[in-house]
């Protein structure tokens, strides 16, 4: 059971490795204060538009520049659970189920093949990701600009104009960063120019890295020798493609609310779940190694694929829109550009530069295999962290309250920008960011496509159906598996993970108790075996072994060589973990 209670965001003092969250007040000065700092978000997703919403709020001017058009923004559906919504929440940030097309989840439907009936499945509903809102991720960066524009009087302009709080700027490209000097040169692609000598050059006290997984920010500061990262790809890759709305024939009583719900069909290496538009319909991602997409080569293949691991999404075809739905999955499943890899997670030893001039958020700082569902609540979560950092330091400067201590007072103006990132956001969210994305890779392999894939999917999900059943029959003893507690914001990824070694442990002891028992049973008798038990129990308890003070140095021997065996085990893990190197690290990294 858990030694300690899980972290508590809100409450101080705070242990090592938690940050206060962050509110929706302002610190902007006032009077005859000093011009407002600046800072530049490079990135314009979920993680930099709420980096640059909590800096705004504490009187910064924010800058954000992505590479990407404006009318080419991303639109994939992206999940947020009570972690994320937790986020936006205390950012302010309110979701609209109309103007956004955020839909609520009810829960989740898991289709399983019928057996003996080919292309044939049957759905079962459950709680899973109940509350978890859907929703493209352009329409999320919108909802967090709504919040900027309406908090403090302040005005995000994409007309990039000078009275603005926070500008939103696209077809900026990061061409490179002079960390000394704080400059950062972009590539302006948003002109019609021929040559790439049209760019921008922007000043920052600030530079804030919100830009995804193949992150320039990133790779700047690994190559000045800043930070290291390790970088492991799943061996994974996907394709996504529309379902028609109803493809489970909603018509029956049974199915009500299902257009409202997660729909998967897991199949061992070839995984297809479903998430629902607003418009009724479902984007549908099958995820599967590169040989399977290779032997792929024609219409009869993919309607085959189709059939064989989504059988139920197109059955019953009786109009031309419906039609127009599987003809146009059959498109992208032979369209060799729609494939794009599943999942890079990254690693990084740091997540700010030393003077505190560079943070990283998002998936620049901890991009993850998407098998745990969290990648989006992750990235709302670190941005939170980063302006919690800052508040509390701009509270300690200016003489605020902070965990139910009064400071001594300061100059809000002057606090230490240093302190609040590499302080308070470094050791408040780094060893949390390492943990998730430890956890998204724990039981899903280690980017090997193949037996060792296998075998660790076995023995995690052994360990999760042991634990789980531990905790349904003796629920006062056994907590329920810590991986059902990655949704809950008052819990750290690091607290997960820490449980999740814990349980390693609780199953390991039980499992090696029960066969010593079945040897002993076998060699001594089960009467001996349980006045053995008694006697021990009885010298723990009342001190008075009774003239079995044998025995008793027996067992408690055999429970030291236990915990030792297993401590061993989790002390050569964590040796391997520190050396090993990322399937997927840049070249440059590797070759240092």
């Amino acid at each position: 059971r858990r030694a300690q209670p899980p972290t508590r965001w809100v409450e101080a003092p705070r242990r090592r490795r938690d940050a206060p969250r962050a509110q929706s007040l302002s610190f902007v000065p006032e009077g005859d204060a000093a011009p407002p700092r600046s800072a530049l978000v490079v990135g314009a997703g979920p993680a930099g538009a709420l980096a640059a919403l909590y800096l705004s709020r504490l009187g910064w001017r924010v800058r954000v520049l992505d590479a990407m058009p404006g009318n080419e923004r991303t639109n994939e559906n992206a999940v947020v659970s009570r972690r994320g919504l937790a986020a936006l929440r205390d950012a302010g940030v309110v979701l609209d189920p109309e103007r956004d097309g955020a839909t609520t989840l009810e829960g989740a439907v898991v289709h399983r093949r019928v057996p003996n009936t080919p292309n044939s499945a049957i759905g079962h509903a459950t709680n899973q990701f109940k509350g978890s809102v859907v929703l493209p991720r352009g329409a999320l960066v919108d909802a967090i600009a709504r919040s900027i524009r309406s908090s403090d009087e302040s005005v995000v302009s994409r007309e990039n104009t000078s009275s603005a709080a926070v500008t939103f700027e696209y077809g900026k490209s990061l061409r490179f960063v002079d960390l000394d000097n704080r400059v950062a040169f972009f590539d302006d692609v948003s002109t019609q120019c021929s040559t790439n000598d049209v760019f921008v050059e922007v000043t920052y006290d600030v530079l804030v890295g919100a830009d995804g997984a193949e992150s320039v920010v990133r790779g700047t500061l690994e190559r000045e020798g800043v930070l290291k990262c390790e970088r492991n790809a799943d061996g994974l890759f996907a394709k996504t493609f529309v379902l028609p709305p109803g493809f489970y024939h909603e018509s029956e009583t049974s199915r009500d609310g299902w257009h409202r719900r997660r729909h998967s069909w897991p199949s061992g290496l070839v995984d297809a779940f479903a998430t629902p538009n607003a418009d009724g319909s479902f984007d549908l991602t099958i995820v599967a190694p590169i040989g399977f997409w290779r032997s792929v080569r024609d219409a009869s293949d993919a309607e085959a694929l189709l059939q064989s691991y989504v059988p139920n999404a197109f059955d019953d075809i009786v109009d031309v829109t419906t039609d127009a739905y599987k003809s146009n999955a059959i498109e992208v499943l032979l369209n060799p550009n729609a494939l794009h890899p599943n999942g890079v997670s990254t690693f990084c030893s740091r997540l700010t530069a030393f003077d505190g001039s560079v943070v990283l958020v998002g998936d620049a700082a901890h991009s993850a295999w998407p098998t745990l569902g969290q990648n989006t609540d992750a990235t709302l979560e670190t941005s939170a962290y980063l302006g919690a950092a800052l508040e509390r330091a701009m509270a300690f400067a200016s003489g605020g309250v902070l965990g139910g201590k009064e400071d001594d007072g300061g100059d809000e103006n002057n606090f230490d920008v240093k302190t609040a990132l590499v302080t308070y956001f470094e050791r408040g969210r780094a060893p949390a960011a390492r943990a998730y994305v430890r956890l998204c890779e724990t039981g899903f392999g280690s980017g090997d496509v193949g037996w060792k894939r296998r075998v660790e999917n076995f023995f995690f999900f052994a360990k999760l159906f042991v634990v789980t059943c531990l905790h349904r029959l003796l629920p006062f003893l056994f907590d329920a598996p810590a991986l059902s507690k990655m949704d809950d914001p008052s819990w750290g990824y690091d607290d997960v993970e820490d449980e999740t070694r814990r349980e390693s442990g609780t199953v390991f002891g039980v499992f090696f108790s029960l066969i010593t028992l079945v040897v002993a049973t076998r060699r001594f008798g089960l009467k001996k075996v349980v006045e053995s038990l008694v006697t021990t129990g009885r010298a723990l308890l009342t001190g008075d072994a009774n003239g079995g003070e044998g025995v008793v140095i027996v067992v408690l021997g055999f429970v030291a060589l236990v915990t030792a065996a297993f401590r061993f085990a989790e002390k050569r893990r964590a040796r391997k973990r520190e050396t090993r190197r990322g399937n997927a690290t840049r070249r440059e990294t590797r070759v240092a």
